[in-house]
């Protein structure tokens, strides 16, 4: 379950942000930082 949950808070901006009119690489480039920082 620890690992389906770190996945979905990383996953979770990356949804939203994309889903949102003003999508930017800000979230890209926030979930690539969370996934390098594992």
């Amino acid at each position: 379950w620890a690992f389906a949950d770190s996945i979905l808070h990383r996953l979770a901006p990356l949804w939203v942000g994309a889903r949102g009119l003003e999508f930017t690489w800000d979230y890209i480039l926030q979930g690539l930082e969370a996934n390098a920082n594992l």
